[in-house]
């Protein structure tokens, strides 16, 4: 069925990441949603934000049970010095934790806000990290071979740094590690 969809097509844009495509076609690096600097510039109001605030973007997607992951009272969410913005469907309830709006579609404006983004390596939220040029943390899950592909095309792009979900469990977000891995200015 697939097949039949894509031989019905008339332009093919393959993206940077890509697994099982033909190297003859020109690939398209990774691109995004345009950043509305305005709204970034709203947004950071609205978080209330410290010149010396870290912003750390989570978001491991939809599918992803993050109650197993952390809960309410985790250490994580107390980190001195940072601000975490989470997806509206996580339920998380801290002071230092803001939740994107339910109704609110253009999460890359919260990610350009965000010194880092905590994230699988999924194509479309890498993109918007790249354009919002937040540093990844990505989450390495073995079993997904185009996440490996998506990390591979990475390389030479922007600081980005890949984890295991039994490291980023255990992670604590401290001065070192924050200056370590900065967003690239």
């Amino acid at each position: 069925v697939m097949r039949s969809a894509y031989a019905k097509m008339t332009y093919y844009l393959r993206l940077a990441g890509q697994i099982d495509s033909q190297d003859s076609l020109d690939t398209y690096d990774f691109f995004s949603r345009e950043i509305n600097y305005a709204e970034v510039c709203r947004i950071k109001s609205e978080l209330n934000l410290l010149m010396s605030d870290t912003v750390i973007f989570y978001g491991l997607g939809m599918k992803v049970n993050h109650n197993n992951q952390f809960n309410s009272n985790s250490p994580l969410w107390s980190t001195e010095g940072c601000k975490f913005i989470v997806s509206s469907h996580i339920e998380i309830a801290h002071p230092n934790v803001f939740r994107i709006p339910k109704e609110y579609t253009e999460t890359q404006n919260y990610i350009a806000v965000s010194d880092f983004t905590i994230t699988k390596p999924g194509w479309s939220t890498v993109s918007e990290s790249i354009n919002g040029k937040s540093t990844l943390l990505l989450i390495k899950r073995d079993s997904f071979i185009e996440d490996q592909s998506t990390i591979n095309a990475l390389n030479g792009k922007l600081n980005y740094h890949v984890i295991s979900l039994e490291k980023f469990n255990r992670l604590t977000f401290n001065k070192l590690l924050i200056s370590n891995h900065q967003k690239q200015a």
